[in-house]
């Protein structure tokens, strides 16, 4: 706790009336947060930030030692200098240069007033503001605390925030979602805000906005740069705020982020029974009675219908924590009893939803897209790609979802350019096959079947694949494939039978057809 005093109340304590300033006018609303005396020439490995140095100024035996001494103050992050000249007669025209030069407040003390007295009346009123801020913070930690007994903690820190420094804040999710609070920013604003209070190295952070400044606070237990789940936002700037203020707002937030931890304390439980079934469900041997017997700890109820999507983000510092965030805020928007958790850890980790549907029926994929497109700037530079699987019923169903969200989710990644979000019903029976080719058998593959025709095209610079492609496109079609390609059907047919040559293979024969395809779309994948 950091209690302090302004400098231009000086001058209006009783007692310190006959103090007199010289320089430094402009500097009068800085904070004292002590007083140190000294006649030392280098005082600086003393002062830690913010005292008001006494000195008797015998250090000074020339000039130059005015500039030295007012340097090394300045440099210790002193407020203000109070000199007396009971020992030179007169203050030194050099000494009053320097402090203005850099810019450290001067007043000069009088022969009747001591240093005790003024040391004695600024500690003491430091004293005062001090016990009155202790009492000040035990109120607002027993209003807190109230609030989290009725269990509205939310709602009262954001209140004592408005009562307290009638600033407005509110606590969001990572994509902007208002958790609680009077939020007046437009929904854009707090997704912007809510991107760079992901992106940045520590928090808090201030940043302006079009509708003014917004800071950040991490709820969480430290300021790591992983993106939180939540933060406290405040329509204000840091910048402005006194020692004071701040500490006060901190408060609040670390408040929050305990309340939170305790709230969410269930849903982590939740979230790491989910990541249990999830292994199980990685493995083709588990028996369906031991998911029907872990469903109810994840806050599954396997009778009703329920959607499982799995998500992974390549390029992000912790992808698994930040696809099961994305996960969640998706499944915010459709359900209140969603469940997500983390699996495994690392750069490979990615995540799982489950998402009860009871009363609704299942999303289509382009709605899901439509959510997480809105999500984006919350991955940051990382790149997340989703599978869903289809609604289903009991633990049986609960498998199929999950492999289906998985192949779906190979298909995705193994599309870059295509969309982030790909559901079941949108993958056919081929696609799922493709995109659990793992890669060397992919390319050992393409090699075998494709190669003879690649080395041709570029020894001689020709277009042999391309024209296999299309004929193959065209199911055979010779008109067809020479319209398109502009050529000549003769044409047409010798680059195929040059195809049939270097490969060995010949396409009338629907098994050599089907090599040819599968290894043009492997390659494609």
């Amino acid at each position: 706790m950091m209690v302090s005093m302004q400098l231009s109340e000086v001058s209006t304590t009783p007692g310190l009336e006959v103090l007199r300033l010289l320089t430094g006018s402009r500097h009068l609303d800085r904070r004292i947060r002590w007083v140190y005396t000294t006649d030392l020439l280098a005082p600086r490995r003393y002062l830690s930030g913010g005292e008001v140095v006494l000195t008797s100024t015998t250090w000074r035996r020339r000039p130059e030692d005015s500039d030295y001494f007012v340097r090394m103050l300045a440099d210790g992050g002193a407020v203000a200098l109070m000199a007396g000249t009971a020992m030179l007669g007169a203050m030194p025209h050099d000494l009053v240069r320097a402090c203005a030069q850099y810019e450290i407040p001067l007043f000069q003390v009088p022969d009747e007033l001591s240093f005790g007295e003024i040391a004695e009346t600024v500690i003491g009123r430091l004293h005062e503001e001090r016990a009155g801020e202790l009492e000040r913070m035990v109120g607002r930690h027993r209003r807190l605390l109230h609030g989290f007994t009725r269990g509205d903690g939310l709602s009262a820190a954001t209140d004592l925030l408005r009562t307290e420094l009638g600033v407005a804040s509110w606590t969001m999710s990572l994509t902007g979602r208002v958790l609680s609070g009077d939020c007046p920013r437009s929904a854009e604003v707090r997704r912007t805000a809510a991107r760079h209070a992901a992106a940045a190295p520590r928090l808090p952070i201030c940043r302006d906005t079009a509708e003014g400044p917004i800071t950040l606070l991490a709820l969480a237990a430290d300021s790591a740069p992983q993106a939180p789940a939540q933060v406290l936002a405040c329509a204000a700037d840091l910048r402005d705020w006194s020692p004071t203020e701040r500490e006060t707002v901190e408060e609040v937030a670390e408040f929050l982020a305990a309340g939170l931890a305790r709230r969410d304390e269930s849903a982590r439980q939740r979230r790491d029974q989910l990541a249990r079934l999830a292994a199980l469900l990685d493995r083709d041997d588990t028996d369906p009675a031991r998911l029907v017997a872990g469903a109810p700890g994840a806050g599954l109820d396997l009778g009703a219908p329920h959607l499982l999507l799995r998500a992974r983000i390549a390029g992000a510092a912790a992808p698994g924590e930040l696809a099961r965030q994305i996960l969640e805020e998706m499944s915010a928007h459709l359900t209140p009893d969603g469940v997500t958790a983390t699996i495994g850890t690392g750069p490979d980790s990615s995540a799982v939803a489950v998402l009860p549907l009871p009363d609704r029926a299942a999303p289509t994929p382009d709605e899901l897209r439509e959510l997480l497109d809105s999500f984006g700037p919350a991955v940051g530079g990382g790149d997340i790609r989703v599978g869903a699987g289809a609604s289903d019923i009991g633990a049986r169903g609960l498998r199929r979802s999950w492999d289906q969200a998985g192949h779906a989710l190979l298909v995705a990644e193994r599309r870059p350019d295509g969309p982030a979000l790909i559901g079941i019903d949108e993958v056919d029976t081929f696609g799922m096959l493709l995109a659990g080719t793992p890669d060397s058998l992919r390319r050992s593959y393409c090699q075998r079947v494709l190669g003879p025709i690649l080395d041709y095209d570029a020894r001689c610079r020709t277009d042999l694949l391309d024209t296999l492609a299309a004929y193959l496109a065209a199911s055979g079609s010779w008109h067809a494939v020479a319209t398109q390609r502009h050529m000549h059907v003769n044409t047409l047919r010798y680059r195929i039978r040059r195809v049939e040559e270097l490969t060995g293979r010949d396409l009338s024969q629907w098994r050599d057809r089907f090599d040819f395809q599968l290894a043009l779309d492997l390659r494609r994948g």
